[in-house]
């Protein structure tokens, strides 16, 4: 089953507003190592990857967005430029998206995104996709991610 969760979480922040996403005292998790997945930060090295896995759920990924990405044109390049614009994001520590991989680095199974909330109640938003015909349950990808957000972030 494929889905979208989003997971909205308030982060108690004190002094004046930033314009980082986390503290800069804060140490963002690298991994998450788990027996049916492993997170790591979205980098260039997934880069083939990861487009595989975008290009093999395209059609749920534009339904899900309510847009055109990925489009039936998109090319590797693109996907690369995309990956680089996390990177940045992620240097600036004003988003944080993790490619989720087999246990064994094999494939990637999805990505997880750590962005700002639109909602002013909220600081933080996670949301995350996972492969139509991927091995990994999105229930159990969620509850993970759940416990890890609580006890990690």
């Amino acid at each position: 089953m494929w889905r979208l969760i989003l997971l909205i979480l308030a982060v108690v922040m004190a002094g004046p507003v930033r314009s980082e996403l986390v503290p800069l005292d804060f140490a963002v998790p690298k991994t998450l190592e788990h027996s049916k997945f492993r997170l790591e930060p979205l980098t260039q090295i997934y880069a083939e990857a990861d487009y595989e896995a975008v290009m093999a759920s395209g059609s749920e990924l534009r339904q899900l967005f309510g847009g055109d990405w990925p489009s039936p044109d998109f090319t590797l390049d693109a996907n690369r430029q995309d990956i680089a614009t996390h990177e940045e994001q992620a240097s600036a520590r004003k988003a944080f998206t993790y490619t989720v991989l087999a246990p064994a680095g094999e494939s990637v199974e999805g990505c997880v995104y750590v962005i700002p909330a639109e909602d002013p109640g909220f600081d933080v938003a996670v949301f995350y996709w996972t492969r139509t015909d991927g091995a990994l349950a999105d229930a159990e990808l969620a509850e993970v991610l759940s416990v890890w957000f609580q006890d990690v972030w």
